[in-house]
């Protein structure tokens, strides 16, 4: 079973805790305009969204190999066809797993308080705001509206992702008519 390892973003979720002591208020603004912490907070999205990509790569290799009864020497040619794999957006993640069959892997995904169309809008959200600070933007919007991305909100999307990581992959078997794993 792939695991989602989110080490790294709690991690950088510490270090961003201790920077500020998670006092209430605003932290300070420096020089440049940007907020003590604002840096931080931006890593722990980009690695969020990272540690998801590499969770769903591994998600779908390993039911690939399970689909198609690859071998070790056929799974690691299999490989290289899929070495673009892009951000795990909601389409990314649709149009790998169509080549197993799938016609929308992310169709019925939920759990409790989070409905199938939230699953969706977080992962377009991840992805947003990981393409906005990957390619540099300073002022963060979401859907046409500034968004200020608070320590909260980066482990919000911390927590999303860890929920999304329980369920997704027993999902993914039942959709391609796999067993479910223990």
């Amino acid at each position: 079973m792939a695991t989602l390892n989110l080490g790294p973003v709690d991690e950088l979720i510490a270090v961003r805790q201790a920077q500020h002591g998670g006092g209430r208020g605003a932290p300070p603004i420096h020089p440049d305009g940007t907020r003590e912490g604002q840096a931080l907070n931006r890593a722990i999205v980009v690695m969020t969204s990272a540690t998801l990509q590499a969770y769903c790569e591994d998600v779908f290799f390993e039911l690939s190999q399970i689909k198609l009864n690859l071998n070790a020497a056929q799974m690691e040619s299999y490989r290289t066809l899929y070495s673009q794999w892009g951000n795990p957006s909601k389409e990314n993640t649709r149009k790998h797993f169509q080549r197993m069959g799938a016609i929308d892997i992310l169709s019925g995904l939920s759990w409790q308080r989070c409905n199938n169309a939230t699953v969706l809008k977080n992962l377009d959200r991840i992805n947003q705001l990981r393409n906005q600070i990957a390619h540099g933007r300073q002022n963060l919007s979401l859907a046409g509206r500034n968004y200020s991305l608070s320590l909260a909100k980066a482990r919000d999307h911390r927590n999303f992702v860890f929920q999304f990581g329980q369920r997704f992959e027993n999902h993914a078997r039942r959709v391609l008519g796999l067993p479910v794993a223990p």
